[in-house]
């Protein structure tokens, strides 16, 4: 049986706001505090202990808040720590939710190397996708997301929703 994982190294932290997003109020009981980051210690504890308890594997499934906020140093990380901690060498899979919002060239090609499975956030037409998932400025997202699934593909990537 494979292990599945839910990580979510940046809490409900978000660059963006979205209008019914269910985070946006439990953010806002939390201003004033620090960010809250997953850092590295409980980052390898999480995989470590994944993987001595995976069966025929693990996946990972990263997702938020935005985790993408955590940088890339960190993904970096947690792949190293899974190939330091897969004694039984079972199939590991990488899973990364993200609104796209934060993916350039280089998490692009991190992504394509490392074979992450990406789901891009996407609601639907522009107007729709736009009036409900706007930037933390309010301003619209549709033409970065879009853009984000492009560059993806063009590493080799095709997330769910991309463009053909």
């Amino acid at each position: 049986m494979q292990l599945s994982v839910l990580v979510k190294p940046a809490s409900g932290l978000c660059n963006m706001a979205c209008r019914y997003c269910f985070y946006r109020e439990e953010m806002e009981k939390r201003k004033g505090s620090p960010p809250s980051f997953m850092d590295e210690t409980t980052l390898e504890h999480v995989i470590r202990k994944t993987l001595v308890n995976a069966g025929d594997g693990a996946c990972f499934v990263f997702q938020g808040g935005e985790p993408t906020l955590c940088g890339l140093d960190f993904f970096r990380l947690a792949v190293g720590l899974e190939t330091r901690y897969n004694r039984k060498k079972v199939p590991v899979t990488n899973c990364l939710q993200t609104n796209g919002l934060l993916l350039d060239d280089a998490w692009c090609s991190f992504l394509k190397e490392h074979d992450f499975l990406v789901g891009l956030s996407l609601d639907g037409l522009r107007d729709c996708h736009d009036r409900c998932r706007v930037a933390a400025d309010g301003g619209p997202t549709f033409d970065k997301v879009f853009e984000t699934a492009r560059s993806l593909k063009g590493y080799g990537s095709r997330p769910a929703g991309s463009p053909d």
